[in-house]
């Protein structure tokens, strides 16, 4: 039996999954993970406006899967 697809490898991971996954990881004063919120986004820019919106005196952290997009840090620290 044939495969019609191309397999995934490592340099797939950074390319973003479809549909896209993204979610918002809120930070704490040490930098570590206090929690995890889904987000429904657009693309990648509209994503990136809402991860902004969480910015409240820590830090954000943006991902899409497991695609790393961005860090923002709150002016606040």
């Amino acid at each position: 039996m044939a495969m019609n697809s191309q397999p995934f490898g490592f340099a797939d991971l950074d390319k973003p999954p479809m549909p896209a996954c993204y979610r918002v990881l809120l930070l704490g004063p040490e930098g570590q993970v206090t929690r995890m919120v889904p987000i429904k986004a657009r693309n990648d820019l509209d994503a990136e406006r809402l991860a902004r919106g969480f910015l409240d005196g820590h830090g954000v952290e943006l991902w899409d899967g497991m695609r790393f997009m961005e860090r923002f840090m709150s002016m606040d620290r």
